[in-house]
């Protein structure tokens, strides 16, 4: 008895140590880079025999739990925080993960790609947050149907609208079918079964960036709408119809939609505030948002009506590569990248821009905070969490950052405010952004 009692009070009296976020200066941004991968040295190479690498390309925010993030390490495996980045441990057996994907409301189910390198190539998936995988033996059938590499895939996109819908870009030919290009595959039921899509004459073997462009939350397009891009120089193309006509996949399905590249295939899309777009025809863009996304050259690209049309705005930019457009809901970032470095450009600083979007017609890109801090690279990816008002970058060679911003809100059009139910509750804890906007998320979509 004494024994129990004893135990009760040592119990009772435990002190619980749970790990803070990161502490941060708002509008300065933080590493936040694992210590595990503070010896990042670009680039490429083996890691295990030169220490080089190519860095941390991609950061994925669980979108039910901001303080749960992911990060892929080229060569240095998977790594996941669940304090905002205060600690990180490797996780599961993926030694050279390239993306990867969380479900948008239950945290343990995750996608996972590795290619190029490593010794775990294919599309992968976990039921326990990332502690383990497994890959689904159709993928790996029907990959070695393709390709003598039919496991070398790297950029995977997910419908918003249904996990069991994603899309794969391959690194490698299909010259198991006799092409020295290859093109996208596509699930519809989680990995069971595969269709292969061909892209337009002109794409090559390397990565392919694919993404759906569909916000249910901004009632933007459908599960059918994607757009591709690689590093050819043949074009970003976009499809309505999920690549098909008459039911079948074909080529005749994508149209070209810009004349432009990104370097490895890899690039990301963001889309503003609703209003942002305050010289957006109305009849065309009646909520005024504005899409833009990562491009090759004089700055990134922008689009008034979900990727049918492009133009570009760089004004104020140097001429290089920006994979990515991250942003706060006020503010635009972006920053010159390359794979493991800034491409012989050396460090950089991040440039902004503000969200409210008049055509750019008036705004010129400038140097964050006057340029008070660079980077050997850019990001690939950028991920916001707006239940914090945190911005994170994971920037290849110079591992993760994050920059806390102010949460002001951004433009919101005075016809949604009067327009829309009071009582909508915000969209999602990672989206806070458009709580304004949650009514729209039903009915029919703006876009196709």
């Amino acid at each position: 008895m004494r024994r129990f009692l004893l135990l009760t009070f040592i119990f009772l009296n435990a002190v619980i140590v749970v790990q803070a976020a990161p502490a941060y200066t708002p509008g300065v941004w933080k590493n936040i880079t694992p210590e595990g991968l503070s010896d990042l040295k670009c680039c490429g190479g083996d890691y295990a025999h030169d220490g080089k690498t190519y860095g941390t390309p991609i950061v994925a925010l669980d979108p039910s739990n901001p303080s749960i993030l992911y990060l892929t390490a080229d060569q240095r495996g998977l790594w996941k925080t669940t304090d905002s980045g205060s600690t990180w441990n490797r996780i599961g057996e993926l030694d050279s993960p390239v993306a990867v994907k969380v479900h948008p409301t239950n945290s343990q189910l995750l996608y996972a790609t590795q290619g190029v390198r490593g010794e775990r190539l294919g599309f992968w998936k976990s039921s326990n947050g990332g502690l383990n995988w497994t890959k689904p033996s159709s993928f790996e059938t029907f990959g070695a149907s393709l390709s003598n590499q039919g496991n070398d895939v790297t950029m995977i996109s997910v419908n918003p609208n249904d996990w069991n819908h994603v899309l794969l870009s391959y690194h490698s030919p299909w010259d198991k079918q006799g092409k020295s290009n290859s093109g996208i595959i596509e699930t519809r039921d989680g990995g069971n079964t595969w269709t292969a899509h061909d892209l337009p004459q002109g794409f090559g073997a390397g990565t392919k960036g694919i993404v759906f462009l569909f916000s249910p939350d901004l009632r933007l397009g459908n599960g059918d709408t994607w757009l591709v891009v690689d590093d050819s120089g043949t074009g970003y193309f976009r499809t309505t119809t999920g690549g098909l006509v008459n039911g079948k996949p074909d080529i005749a399905a994508w149209t070209k939609v810009f004349d432009g590249y990104i370097p490895h295939g890899g690039f990301d899309i963001y889309y503003s505030n609703p209003g942002a777009c305050v010289g957006c025809d109305k009849t065309l863009n009646p909520y005024g948002i504005v899409l833009y996304a990562g491009a090759a050259g004089q700055g990134p690209i922008r689009s008034n009506d979900n990727g049918a049309t492009w133009t570009r705005f760089g004004e104020g930019l140097p001429y290089h590569n920006y994979y990515t457009v991250g942003g706060d809901g006020k503010s635009l970032f972006v920053q010159v990248a390359y794979t493991g470095d800034n491409a012989g450009a050396g460090p950089q600083p991040y440039y902004t821009i503000p969200e409210r979007d008049d055509n750019r017609t008036s705004n010129t890109w400038v140097k964050y905070r006057d340029g008070a801090q660079t980077f050997s690279d850019g990001p690939l990816v950028m991920s916001y969490d707006g239940k914090n008002n945190i911005l994170y970058s994971a920037n290849w060679g110079a591992g993760l950052w994050a920059l806390k911003t102010d949460g002001t809100p951004g433009p919101i059009p005075i016809e949604l405010s009067t327009s829309t139910s009071a009582s909508a509750s915000s969209v999602s804890s990672s989206s806070s952004r458009y709580s304004t906007f949650t009514s729209l998320k039903s009915g029919a979509s703006a876009f196709t």
